[in-house]
């Protein structure tokens, strides 16, 4: 009875904020990784939770339909476009954590539609992603359709004790027509790898984890890696923290184990690294490990904005505007990247697009989707 008195009374504090489109504001520098810690409950008490969550959200599908009816996107230049035999699509994408209290107008219910279309005009053949809570990545894949796309990866830490403290995954979408998945596996970032979620590795703020799998692209029969994660936010200004430090040298340790019986197989390292190019989780991969990054070798590159994380301000985040004689790119925290340096990039992209409702701009989510061509 105290648990549905929980949920009940839970239930109601989402309506309020998320129809009443209320929305903290945050300094920069706690943008990301607060969480509210709320009552404890046991874990199967949690799985019911999140479906009575799901199914107040699907409740009011029809009503959110209507809303993005008045709306309208501006998606050019990313439709499926002719693919070489050897080429894949690579897209890394930070869904954004569902915040009950915090989200309002940017909650994922509004945001659904116009993510999965985005989706189905690119037609990725790899989809990495982060911050993916059980519902979402469902309905993600319903929405894409699930004869075209599977997927892949566990949740980060499967002994949850927090209610409304979301479940998150970087899980690895794969177009089934273009690619077989052959193998894959997950590992946490903390001092015991292979222990699902038993704790914060490394003094950071949050459970960590690595979801990697081998495909092989069925035009040509080449083999390929895939490590798909999101690094700590703790001390996010400090770009050598402790836990990012020791978390992309644990994820770098790893993946040549991993790959160690096929050295000449492509890997493609990807995700929320939550710092810049010029800390140490790219430089570690850049120069002590001979990848390279699809933005800054790309033959093209679209999308003039320095940053990736834009706190749903999309071009117009102040910080932006301080950065105007900067590179485009400079700023940014989401990255693909590659090796060996034989690999070619057609063009990376930073998908800016925006549509409108009820006269404000709406995007995909508080990151800009980052989009690569690679050809193996």
């Amino acid at each position: 009875m105290k648990l549905l008195l929980f949920i009940l009374t839970t239930l109601q504090l989402v309506t309020t904020f998320t129809n009443g489109e209320k929305i903290e504001s945050k300094q920069t520098s706690h943008l990301r990784g607060t969480t509210r810690k709320l009552h404890a409950v046991s874990t199967s008490d949690l799985s019911a939770f999140d479906e009575i969550l799901h199914l107040h959200d699907e409740s009011e599908t029809e009503l959110y339909k209507q809303m993005d009816s008045q709306s309208t996107s501006s998606l050019n230049g990313y439709e499926n476009s002719t693919l070489s035999d050897d080429e894949i699509k690579v897209l890394t994408f930070n869904l954004k954590v569902p915040s009950y209290f915090t989200d309002g107008k940017n909650a994922w219910k509004y945001r659904k539609g116009k993510v999965i279309e985005l989706i189905q005009k690119i037609q990725p053949t790899i989809l990495g992603t982060q911050e993916g809570v059980s519902f979402v990545l469902e309905q993600l894949q319903e929405g894409i359709g699930e004869h075209h796309y599977g997927r892949f990866g566990a949740a980060r830490d499967p002994k949850r004790l927090i209610a409304l403290q979301p479940n998150e995954h970087n899980q690895i979408f794969y177009d089934k027509s273009k690619v077989e998945f052959m193998i894959g596996n997950n590992f946490w970032l903390s001092e015991n790898p292979n222990e699902p979620g038993k704790s914060a590795g490394f003094h950071g703020n949050h459970r960590r984890i690595v979801t990697w799998a081998k495909f092989k692209l069925k035009s040509t029969g080449q083999e390929f890696f895939v490590f798909n994660t999101h690094l700590d936010n703790k001390d996010i200004e400090n770009g050598n923290s402790e836990a990012r430090v020791k978390g992309i040298d644990l994820l770098i340790k790893e993946m040549k184990s991993i790959t160690s019986q096929c050295p000449d197989t492509p890997v493609i390292v990807m995700g929320d690294f939550n710092s810049k190019r010029d800390a140490y989780p790219h430089k570690a991969l850049i120069e002590k490990n001979g990848f390279r990054d699809a933005w800054t070798e790309a033959e093209s590159q679209e999308g003039e904005v320095a940053y990736s994380f834009h706190n749903w301000l999309g071009v117009a985040n102040p910080l932006e505007l301080h950065c105007m004689n900067s590179d485009p790119g400079s700023e940014q925290i989401d990255f693909i990247t590659y090796y060996p340096s034989s690999i070619s990039v057609r063009k990376t992209s930073v998908i800016t697009e925006k549509w409108e409702r009820y006269g404000e701009d709406r995007y995909y989510s508080d990151h800009f989707p980052i989009l690569s061509y690679l050809t193996l």
